[in-house]
């Protein structure tokens, strides 16, 4: 039996496809304290915070500054947004260097925050 010609996957595609078993992986989405803080967030936010998008399947709970390099926040209510699955791919695609470009360090911080 022949084998299938191999695809190239292009490394950006690679490091996305990790980012999300990861994600999935991660603990804290799977903890309750996630769970119940997203169903927070999509209740009190009626609309996507970035493009006021009604709400659609595959909203996101989005982390303004991200757990990444602010662990402290994961669950502050006021570091978590509702966005529409289209803007938290844009501004994912933007902070990380999606779509083949290097990872933006500029749009990390630059987020204002009220910690209530």
């Amino acid at each position: 039996m022949p084998l299938s010609p191999r695809r190239f996957i292009p490394q950006h595609a690679r490091n996305r496809a990790m980012e999300r078993r990861t994600k999935k992986a991660d603990p804290l989405y799977a903890s309750d304290e996630w769970k119940h803080l997203r169903e927070r967030v999509m209740h009190e936010e009626k609309r996507c915070r970035s493009c006021g998008a009604l709400p659609a399947k595959g909203d996101q709970a989005d982390h303004i500054l991200p757990v990444k390099t602010h662990p402290g926040l994961a669950f502050v209510r006021s570091n978590i947004q509702r966005l529409c699955a289209s803007c938290h791919s844009s501004k994912t695609g933007k902070r990380d260097g999606g779509f083949g470009r290097a990872r933006n360090s500029s749009t990390q911080g630059n987020a204002s925050l009220i910690i209530l």
